[in-house]
């Protein structure tokens, strides 16, 4: 098991973690009545990450591929448990990620909407990819966290096209292509049989990266 790499991609990951939580922050508390699948394409620091999300009710899977790495890592979320891991589908192996490790899933959406104060600005509707959305600009009191605009979907109750910019993290944008609304089998939010466990040592470890 080369966990080099894995340790690659947390750090990788975590790069997008603050624009996540606002992905699901704005998404909230409706997130997520739809069920579809989408490719996702993030590029952020000049990199291109591209993921594969399938989301069933409250259950969301993310899989994603890191460029110029050849391990794949997979995010199961489930708001209704509270219950999310992380698989490493190469070493058959998987540790759980308690709520606000790196997930986007949010512990406390109060003291998130304290800490990232904003103004929400009303830009009409756009249609993107197929879907009608509302465009709505978020400006920060923190000048240091910038501007974001999202393109929201009723329909899929979920951002569709996202772009931000910040000190910290420059130019981001993310947006949904390929979408398809279809069944997503209940089997895909589940660890898949033979995978051992690593403990939740050393999901802590990781995150302390």
């Amino acid at each position: 098991m080369d966990l080099l790499l894995f340790e690659e991609n947390i750090v990788k990951i975590k790069l997008t973690s603050f624009v996540t939580f606002l992905v699901l922050l704005f998404t909230l508390p409706s997130l997520y009545a739809a069920e579809f699948s989408a490719d996702q394409i993030k590029k952020v620091s000049g990199m291109t990450i591209t993921s594969k999300l399938m989301i069933k009710d409250k259950k969301m899977r993310m899989e994603t591929e890191m460029p110029g790495n050849p391990m794949t890592s997979v995010i199961i979320i489930d708001r209704e448990t509270g219950n999310n891991v992380m698989l490493m589908p190469q070493q058959k192996m998987y540790f759980a990620m308690p709520a606000g490790q790196d997930t986007g899933e949010m512990p406390d959406l109060k003291e998130l909407e304290k800490e990232h104060k904003f103004t929400k600005k009303d830009l009409g509707e756009e249609t993107v990819n197929g879907y009608k959305c509302n465009k709505i600009q978020i400006i920060f009191d923190d000048k240091s966290k910038g501007t974001m605009t999202q393109w929201f979907s009723e329909k899929l109750q979920f951002i569709v096209k996202m772009t931000s910019k910040n000190s910290a993290q420059g130019e981001f944008t993310m947006e949904l292509t390929n979408i398809k609304e279809t069944s997503i089998d209940n089997s895909v939010f589940k660890v898949p049989a033979g995978y051992s466990n690593m403990g939740a040592g050393f999901g802590n470890m990781m995150r302390q990266q």
